[in-house]
């Protein structure tokens, strides 16, 4: 007599995975191909969030001054896109099951294709409206998601396109697949956004704590006795410490003490780290030399020109006639920048400096569009400028920056910042060639280009030993000056007026503000 096979004795059927479909054979690779279009936007996602990532300093500090995106926020909205890539696949996946039961193969693909659209159609709408929110905009996209696949579970799910009863109501196990597609994602990626938002506010509150204090600090006040007639500002940051090291043992003995104040500075301690390991070495460099002056804002190299407005700020408490701002990695002929200044007396509205003319306000990362809306700003091109390396203003000036009324546009170069403060107030610059901005180029006249630490000591000693100051001839053609068969890579699509300064060679491709009588 013969018995049945027991059940333990049947083969058991495999449970059909997410990416098997009741369709024929001929149709699988189109309604694949489809399906992950629908996953599109997240790659998409995750590519603009590395390429913003690039363009964002890697920061612990500036918190309180710049609230933009950091590149840790960036990453983060990097899990939440592979989140909403992964979530996209398994509702396109499921939702086709019950097109491909009830309606034509052809119909199923139709509305396929729309569900697509409308996924694209969302995400398009959410990151557009949240563009400096990376991860607002990518949890945005996963909450409608996960609804869309829970109202899904709650009307859309019957016996009738699916091959076992089991599959009827998900079993809320650790092994069932809500649970492993849904839940547990969701919970993971939940407890790693919570870990890191928590690390950068508690670095957010540091840094804030940090600017509660008095405004200025370090070597901030000015004796009484002290009448200067030139005020000097160099940009300089914590990390820096070796280079003034090397101004003050060079070029700062140039500077007339009885007459000039100077001023090396800094921000806020990049982090309580940075602190604990350099605030001693920094407080102590203060003492000694009583040059520092630390300011409230971000000591980061993004953040020069709130460290340049927040220093001309301090200038508003004492009177002079000049001030000279630069950076700790130029070497500047101090005493011959004295000297004219000395013999020219004070004016009114000066500006010195390399001038820039006509510059259409578009970069490398502009054109691939890595900017954060923060940086952008609407005029076609900027207003004249004068280079970064060197500038020379009159104190009249420095007040109107300082008591604009106006908010003050941050560029991501403090010289162009300073032309947007100025824009409108009809102050013309003074051209001066003698200001450089290439490390290559030498010319016995030069009063101020940007040096590497042992190229400036040998300057330096040069200089004082009556030397040519290069030491031999550059190959490389100073920007304005002739060059007489050296390389002239500077005029390829630039030209130069020795009375109004750099320009674009063609006008034409550049936009001409209008001025206003």
């Amino acid at each position: 007599m013969k018995y049945p096979p027991s059940s333990s004795s049947k083969k058991k059927t495999k449970p059909k995975t997410i990416s098997s479909l009741n369709a024929p054979r001929r149709y699988h690779v189109p309604l694949i191909l489809i399906r992950v279009l629908s996953i599109i936007p997240a790659p998409l996602g995750a590519l603009h969030n590395i390429q913003a990532s690039l363009n964002v300093a890697e920061r612990d500090a500036g918190g309180a001054v710049i609230l933009h995106s950091t590149q840790m926020d960036y990453w983060v909205a990097n899990i939440w896109c592979a989140l909403a890539g992964y979530w996209g696949w398994i509702v396109t996946t499921r939702l086709l099951r019950r097109w491909i039961y009830h309606y034509e193969i052809g119909s199923a693909m139709v509305r396929l294709i729309t569900l697509t659209v409308i996924i694209w159609s969302i995400s398009f709408f959410v990151n557009s409206h949240n563009a400096d929110k990376p991860i607002k905009s990518w949890i945005t996209n996963c909450v409608i998601l996960l609804v869309t696949d829970l109202l899904r579970l709650r009307f859309a799910s019957k016996a009738e396109y699916h091959r076992k009863r089991w599959e009827l109501v998900p079993r809320i196990n650790l092994k069932s697949k809500v649970v492993k597609t849904l839940v547990l994602p969701l919970f993971a990626v939940t407890c790693l956004t919570t870990l890191v938002a928590l690390c950068q506010i508690e670095k957010l509150q540091y840094t804030t704590s940090e600017l509660l204090h008095s405004p200025f600090s370090l070597n901030s006040a000015v004796s009484s006795m002290e009448a200067p007639t030139i005020v000097v500002l160099i940009l300089s940051s914590w990390s820096n410490a070796h280079r003034r090291h090397i101004l003050r043992n060079t070029v700062l003995h140039w500077l007339p003490r009885d007459k000039v104040v100077y001023r090396f500075v800094i921000g806020q301690p990049p982090s309580a780290r940075i602190q604990m390991l350099s605030g001693n070495a920094l407080l102590r460099e203060s003492k000694l030399h009583g040059d520092l002056l630390m300011v409230p804002s971000s000591d980061l190299t993004s953040a020069q020109s709130h460290k340049l407005l927040q220093a001309l700020h301090w200038t508003a408490q004492f009177q002079y006639d000049y001030l000279v701002k630069t950076r700790d990695d130029v070497f500047v002929r101090w005493d011959t920048v004295m000297a004219e200044l000395e013999a020219l007396g004070p004016l009114p509205n000066y500006w010195r400096g390399m001038v820039y003319r006509d510059m259409p306000q578009v970069s490398l990362l502009r054109k691939y569009r890595f900017l954060t809306p923060a940086e952008e700003y609407t005029m076609p091109i900027l207003p004249p400028f004068t280079s970064g390396t060197l500038t020379i203003l009159s104190r009249d000036i420095v007040s109107l920056i300082v008591h604009s009324t106006t908010p003050h546009r941050m560029l991501e170069n403090d010289d162009r910042s300073m032309a947007v403060w100025l824009f409108g107030y009809n102050v013309s610059s003074v051209h001066d060639i003698r200001v450089q901005d290439r490390k290559d180029v030498c010319e016995e006249d030069l009063i101020a280009q940007p040096c590497d630490t042992e190229d400036m000591e040998l300057m330096y000693l040069r200089i004082k030993r009556g030397q040519w100051r290069c030491g031999q001839p550059s190959s490389v053609c100073a920007m304005c000056y002739p060059c007489n068969g050296k390389d002239n890579a500077w005029q390829f699509g630039l030209e130069c007026d020795l009375t109004s300064g750099v320009r674009y060679r063609s006008p034409s491709s550049t936009i001409k503000v209008i001025k206003q009588p």
